[in-house]
């Protein structure tokens, strides 16, 4: 299922009967134009990034990194950054995960019921990119031995959790996965 109409994630989360101030963590993968946008929105929360990631974005060097600049480098909003894998609360792990880009980071999420969930985002974007030796190189991949070396260890990781995957850019796999009003618990 794709969003429609309105099912921006301010949207969907106002379904849920959550406003945007009652978000208190934001986790921000990386900040690629695709994957940014609406920080704006949650002006009490406080956004993680990989301390790599946020100094390479604030170096202007990469320039999807500069066009996306205004949408997460916004007047008063609060960034904490972390230095590779880190515990974020009991239950949510950052994992480190460059290779796409430099800072890049995947999330583990334990749930009681769904069980571990790893959101992989562009670490490993598709389904098809899970074989870390012969996954494409794609055109925004920066570095391909890191990229290799991470999709083998959220692979490892995933296994030994018995974790889904989710992928950033699986438009199949996303048409099978709840969306809102629905959730993983």
């Amino acid at each position: 299922m794709e969003p429609g109409e309105g099912q921006d994630l301010v949207t969907a989360l106002a379904g849920a009967g959550v406003r945007p101030e009652d978000v208190d963590t934001v986790v921000c993968s990386h900040f690629d134009p695709d994957h940014v946008g609406g920080h704006a929105s949650f002006p009490a929360a406080e956004f993680v990034v990989q301390r790599e990631h946020w100094d390479l974005a604030r170096s202007g060097t990469v320039p999807r990194l500069t066009a996306s600049r205004p949408l997460w480098d916004v007047p008063g909003l609060r960034y904490r950054t972390v230095e590779g894998d880190t515990e974020l609360l009991p239950g949510i792990e950052l994992i480190a995960s460059g290779g796409h880009v430099p800072g890049h980071q995947s999330v583990l999420v334990r749930l009681e019921r769904t069980g571990a969930v790893l959101l992989a985002v562009d670490a490993i974007p598709m389904s098809t990119a899970l074989d870390p030796e012969r996954r494409p190189v794609l055109p925004f991949d920066l570095d391909e031995k890191e990229l290799r070396e991470s999709t083998r260890r959220l692979v490892d990781l995933a296994r030994a959790e018995n974790a889904l995957i989710v992928h950033g850019h699986d438009a199949e796999q996303w048409r099978t996965l709840r969306v809102a009003p629905a959730y993983y618990d």
